[in-house]
C-alpha cells in the first residue's frame, strides 16, 4: 500500500494523538462494521483481506509503516466490506474518522494526497490482480518478498529480514504453502534468500529484483 504520507502532513493528523501497541492476529476492523477510524502504521505490518475466514480468504494489500489505511470506507461512510489482521506486531494510531474528515476539509493539500493514495492503491490492486491471474507463484513470491525487503529489518552481516511465517508469505501470494515452501527453498538454493524461523533474510534486494525481472521478460518472449 503506497504512498506513505509527507512528514508535515503526518505531523498535522498525528499531532496530540497517542499511539497503541498492536500484537500480531490482532484485528483492527472487520466487514460489516462501521468505519469509526483512519488508521495510521507507525511500524509493523497489517494485511488487508476479504474472506469468509482466515483459512479462505484474499489479501488486497499490505499496510507498511508511515501509511494510512482504512481510508475508502471512512470518507464514503460505508460499512467496511474488507478486514484488517496484524501481521507484524507494532504500533499504530486510530484516528477518529470526524477529525479526519474535519482536517482534510481544512487543509484542501490533505485531499490531494489521499486522492492520490486512492488512486494509487486502486492501481495496485489492479497489478495484484493481474499477478493473481498471469504470473507464476515463483513470480508473486519474488515480488512480494522485493517489495516486503524494504520495509524489514536491516543487519550489515545478515541484510533485511522478513519477519513472516512461510503461512503468510503463502497467503499474500494466493497460494498453497507447500507451494510457497518449494519456491522458497529453491530461491535459497540460489542465494537470493536465506530461511529462519518464521523469517526470511533477503541479502541483497536488487538481486531478487533482477530475478523477478528476468522472469517476467522471459514469460513475455513465450
Amino acid at each position: 500500500m503506497t504512498p506513505s504520507l509527507p512528514d508535515d502532513l503526518r505531523s498535522l493528523l498525528l499531532d496530540g494523538r497517542e499511539s497503541s501497541p498492536t500484537v500480531r492476529g490482532q484485528i483492527i476492523f472487520s466487514e460489516g462494521r462501521p468505519p469509526e477510524f483512519v488508521y495510521f502504521l507507525h511500524s509493523g505490518l497489517v494485511k488487508v483481506c476479504r474472506g469468509a475466514s482466515a483459512s479462505k480468504e484474499i489479501v488486497l494489500g499490505v499496510a507498511h509503516p508511515g501509511e494510512l489505511f482504512g481510508l475508502k470506507n471512512a470518507i464514503l461512510d460505508k460499512k467496511h466490506w474488507d478486514r484488517a489482521t496484524v501481521l507484524v506486531s507494532g504500533e499504530l494510531t486510530a484516528i477518529p474518522r470526524l477529525d479526519f474528515l474535519k482536517l482534510c476539509d481544512s487543509k484542501p493539500e490533505l485531499w490531494r494526497i489521499i486522492a492520490r493514495m486512492l488512486s494509487e492503491r486502486q492501481e495496485e490492486l489492479h497489478r495484484r490482480v493481474e499477478m493473481l491471474v498471469l504470473a507464476s507463484v515463483e513470480q508473486r513470491l519474488l515480488s512480494c518478498l522485493v517489495e516486503l525487503a524494504e520495509f524489514g529489518p536491516y543487519a550489515p552481516e545478515e541484510g533485511h529480514s522478513i519477519p513472516l511465517s512461510q503461512g503468510d508469505l503463502a497467503d499474500i501470494i494466493g497460494a498453497t504453502r507447500e507451494t510457497t515452501s518449494n519456491k522458497l527453498n529453491r530461491l535459497a538454493q540460489r542465494d537470493l534468500v536465506v530461511l529462519g524461523r518464521r523469517r526470511v533474510i533477503v541479502p541483497r534486494p536488487a538481486q531478487l529484483r533482477t530475478a523477478l525481472n528476468g522472469s517476467l521478460r522471459d514469460n513475455k518472449r513465450r
